[in-house]
């Protein structure tokens, strides 16, 4: 059985925008790892306090650039059938499961 041209649109648009949000995951990445360093450098040649704050906030966002990178790439595997079935699961006793 076929998917159908419907399918195959949207699955080819989901890959596209996936590969754009890697590539400005990417990029970001990049650019904070650049401003981070400056601001390091600059930070130790000047001697200011408010330089080494601004350092440690530029290597924080660097590293949640890094945590966007794994959770991307994990976004690509299937979902397990233990985890896709625990999110209807969740319903309170007194409202009907969404599965049947």
């Amino acid at each position: 059985m076929s998917s159908g041209p419907t399918v195959d649109r949207f699955s080819t648009a989901a890959r596209s925008a996936g590969a754009a949000s890697l590539t400005t995951v990417v990029v970001a990445f990049a650019a904070n790892l650049l401003v981070a360093v400056a601001k390091s450098v600059a930070a130790v040649v000047t001697g200011s306090a408010s330089l080494v704050v601004e350092a440690a906030h530029s290597w924080a966002d660097t590293g949640n650039e890094v945590f966007l990178l794994i959770a991307n790439r994990r976004s690509r595997r299937p979902a397990s059938p233990a985890v896709a079935g625990a999110v209807f699961s969740l319903s309170s006793p007194d409202e009907p499961a969404l599965t049947e």
